[in-house]
């Protein structure tokens, strides 16, 4: 990764960069982190905007490669957004959103589902509110305060009755 950056940026040799990234993915077509470089790669080499064409290109590599169906889902996703943002024909933004709707979204939707609802450990005890229980029980708080005032009473009591000033007379 640190070499493609360096080809892109520093020697701005984009196809070395380009044909570097396409061997790592024939040689690691799991690899997800390679083809959003790739996807970054050809994002950002235009002018002012992207070249669609290539970008559209990677990721249909994405979505006919092995990697998982979720994988899949969320270049799916990415592809559709991109198209509306920067996509020139009509007809393929439509096609990209029946592809989407028909073959990932419900991938992306039961993802949702399993993801909103955290599973319930209840063999674990919340610290948080077993700490603040725990000390509103004892009466940590009010036992602490009250205390500490009672320490700093006594010792003004003690101060005061050294220097004379206190009940029991003085010199």
């Amino acid at each position: 990764m640190k070499f493609v950056g360096y080809l892109q940026y520093s020697a701005k040799d984009i196809p070395a960069a380009r044909k570097f990234l396409t061997e790592q993915i024939e040689r690691n077509p799991r690899n997800k982190k390679l083809y959003v470089r790739l996807l970054d790669l050809e994002h950002s080499s235009g002018t002012n905007y992207p070249n669609s064409a290539a970008v559209v290109s990677v990721f249909d590599k994405a979505l006919t490669s092995s990697l998982t169906i979720e994988e899949k889902a969320g270049f799916s996703h990415r592809r559709l957004t991109f198209l509306e943002e920067f996509g020139d024909d009509v007809s393929a933004i439509i096609s990209a959103y029946d592809d989407h709707n028909k073959n990932w979204k419900t991938v992306l939707d039961e993802k949702k589902k399993e993801s909103s609802v955290p599973p319930r450990d209840y063999k674990r005890r919340d610290n948080y509110n077993h700490n603040r229980n725990y000390n509103r029980d004892r009466g940590y708080n009010r036992d602490r305060n009250y205390n500490h005032q009672s320490n700093y009473n006594q010792n003004n009591n003690f101060n005061n009755q050294a220097q004379g000033g206190g009940a029991g007379g003085g010199f």
